[in-house]
C-alpha cells in the first residue's frame, strides 16, 4: 500500500534540506530510512520543483556561469599550448580545464554535487564519473597530446584507487558502485 502524500511531502522536504546541504544521497537513505532509488526520486523531485520556480533566472545564470567558464578551459587550453615541458604549469592547465568541466556538468545538471562534499571519493567506477570521463576524453580529441597524458592520468588514478581502500571499506560498509572494477581500456582509442 502507498505512503500518503502528506508523508510523502514531508519525506521530501527532509531530503531537500539534507541535499540542499551537500549530504550524499546514500547517507541520506540512511537518515531518512528510505531506500536509495526512493531518495533518487525525492532528489529529481526536488530538483524540478526548484527548477520550475527559478526556471528564467536558473536559466540565464546557468548560461552565463558555463560562459564564463568555457573562456576559462580556453585560457587553460592556451596555456597548455604553450607549455612545452611537462611542468606544473601544465598539470594545472589540464587540472583546471578538468575542474571546469566538471562545474559546468553540474551547472547542467549532468553531474550533481554530491560526491563533491565527501571526505573520501571514489569516482572511477560511479555512473557520473564514467560520463564526465568520456566528456573530458572527447573535448581532448582536438588535442591529442592532452588526451595521452588525461588517458596516462586515469589510469594512474585508476591503479591508486584499485590499491587504496575507501572510506566505506574503513567503515565496514559495502561501496555504491557495482561497476567499480571497469577498466579504462577504452579511453585511449
Amino acid at each position: 500500500m502507498g505512503q500518503s502524500q502528506t508523508v510523502i511531502d514531508a519525506r521530501r522536504r527532509q531530503v531537500a534540506g539534507l541535499w540542499l546541504r551537500g549530504v550524499h544521497p546514500a547517507r541520506i537513505a540512511t537518515m531518512v530510512n528510505a531506500s536509495r532509488p526512493t531518495i533518487d526520486r525525492d532528489i529529481r523531485s526536488v530538483r524540478d520543483e526548484l527548477t520550475r520556480l527559478h526556471a528564467d533566472s536558473l536559466e540565464a545564470k546557468a548560461a552565463r556561469s558555463v560562459a564564463h567558464l568555457r573562456l576559462v578551459q580556453e585560457e587553460a587550453w592556451a596555456l597548455y599550448g604553450r607549455t612545452r615541458d611537462a611542468n606544473s604549469a601544465k598539470t594545472g592547465a589540464l587540472n583546471t580545464i578538468a575542474n571546469t568541466e566538471v562545474s559546468i556538468a553540474r551547472i547542467e545538471g549532468t553531474l550533481s554535487g554530491d560526491y563533491v562534499t565527501q571526505q573520501t571519493i571514489n569516482v572511477i567506477g560511479g555512473a557520473e564519473w564514467q560520463m564526465l570521463r568520456g566528456l573530458v576524453l572527447h573535448a581532448l580529441d582536438a588535442h591529442p597530446d592532452a588526451r595521452r597524458d588525461v588517458v596516462a592520468a586515469l589510469l594512474e588514478a585508476q591503479a591508486s584507487a584499485a590499491a587504496a581502500p575507501t572510506q566505506e571499506d574503513q567503515e565496514g560498509g559495502a561501496s555504491d558502485d557495482a561497476d567499480e572494477d571497469d577498466d579504462l581500456d577504452d579511453i585511449g582509442g
